[in-house]
């Protein structure tokens, strides 16, 4: 019996003891789990009110233009090529062999003897004392047969009136002047007008004189089609070669020999007729495609006429022309760039308007876009820019977001609290 009450008074000791030791550590759990519970909660609620000052960087979306081929009606002879500003090479026929292009051969002596003796567009230049080396430059041309200007010992000429005289009626004799007068000879114009050619590229074209005359001087369509482009950059020679005539005192009136002038938009550039070469044509034109001027330069070489020649020119350049159209690349509101945020939010950005262009039917038409980030939640704005490459007018659209980005959900802010601070 006191064995049986010291177990009972033992048994109730221990539970005493096991009941104070949990309440005591429930005590002790009590402060851990509220501070656990307030860090909880202060994190929830600065994860989930933080501001998102996240900037979301644009993708690029790839904009297509249907092609087709384009059949041109070359020549049956001799060679020919087209290209555009902006476009590049059209076409060509004929090989790309260097040939005689005999008084095409002036359009490289202007440039180079602009290139010795620079002169600003509607300046007369310097004035040019002819002596009687240039009188017998004359004579030399008379005798054989070569085209020819006016010229005596003494007479007086402007560089400007000396290079109209060269190009419009197509005067050897003047060819032979100005290159002699910028480089002092004959010959140190050759071997500068060679090295001209070889610093731009011109492989496939050599001078052996600055007229034209002899069969020596030779080049390609391809190039022929870049010295064409050189002369049109030239505010000097193209407003020469766009000449129907012009009026030089001690002169008289000398008329361009480019009979097609004004026909299909032609604006230059230069005739050439030898034995050798036969008649060729290099030529510049201009004609609108919508608000987009297209300039067309093209070049024909080896025809055996003249009626064969200027047929020639006429079916090539009012094809090539009819083939341009106007082209809606991007219609206004067509998505031209995307914007998606890692928590799954989205949001276009579009051309705010029709973005049309002149088109070459079998070349697509590429786009460059300009386009910056935007942030979370701002309202629909300007983001950047479309444009159409290598087009010189330039066609272009703002490009807009279609309506704000939406920030993430609770459940992403929480699990991403590096990205939502910033970091």
């Amino acid at each position: 019996m006191i064995r049986h009450m010291q177990y009972s008074q033992r048994g109730s000791t221990d539970y005493r003891y096991n009941t104070e030791r949990r309440q005591a550590h429930k005590h002790k759990k009590r402060p851990f789990l509220i501070s656990a519970a307030c860090i909880a909660l202060v994190y929830m609620v600065t994860i989930g009110l933080w501001p998102i000052r996240m900037e979301i960087a644009a993708t690029p979306l790839v904009i297509e233009t249907p092609t087709q081929a384009v059949s041109l009606p070359w020549p049956g002879s001799g060679h020919a090529a087209l290209s555009a500003t902006g476009y590049g090479t059209l076409g060509q026929s004929g090989s790309d062999d260097s040939v005689p292009i005999a008084s095409i051969t002036k359009t490289i002596t202007a440039l180079v003897v602009l290139d010795k003796k620079p002169l600003d567009a509607g300046a007369p230049g310097p004035t040019i004392t002819l002596t009687q080396a240039d009188a017998d430059l004359y004579n030399h041309y008379l005798a054989i047969d070569g085209t020819i200007a006016p010229a005596s010992a003494g007479f007086r000429i402007t560089q400007y009136d000396a290079m109209r005289a060269m190009l419009l009626p197509s005067a050897n004799n003047y060819a032979d002047t100005l290159a002699s007068w910028a480089y002092d000879s004959l010959g140190e114009y050759v071997v500068a007008a060679n090295a001209f050619l070889k610093q731009h590229g011109l492989d496939g074209t050599t001078v052996a004189d600055a007229s034209g005359f002899s069969p020596e001087s030779k080049s390609t369509s391809k190039d022929l089609l870049a010295i064409g482009k050189m002369v049109l950059d030239s505010p000097v020679l193209r407003d020469i070669v766009s000449q129907e005539s012009a009026a030089i005192p001690g002169i008289g009136t000398l008329r361009n020999t480019n009979v097609l002038l004004g026909e299909l938009g032609i604006m230059g550039i230069k005739t050439g007729t030898t034995d050798e070469a036969g008649r060729c044509l290099l030529f510049a034109s201009q004609h609108q495609v919508g608000d987009e001027t297209v300039s067309v330069i093209g070049v024909v070489l080896g025809a055996t006429s003249y009626p064969a020649l200027h047929a020639a020119v006429r079916s090539l350049l009012s094809s090539a022309q009819q083939a341009f159209t106007e082209t809606t690349v991007v219609g206004a509101g067509t998505a031209v760039a995307h914007y998606k945020a890692p928590w799954g939010s989205s949001v276009d950005g579009v051309a705010s308007t029709d973005l049309v262009a002149a088109q070459w039917p079998d070349l697509a038409l590429e786009s460059s876009v300009s386009l910056q980030p935007i942030a979370v939640g701002e309202t629909p704005q300007r983001v950047g820019n479309i444009s159409i490459e290598g087009h010189v007018s330039g066609p272009s659209a703002d490009v807009v977001t279609s309506q704000s980005l939406g920030g993430p959900n609770v459940f992403w802010r929480l699990t991403h609290p590096m990205q939502v601070l910033g970091f």
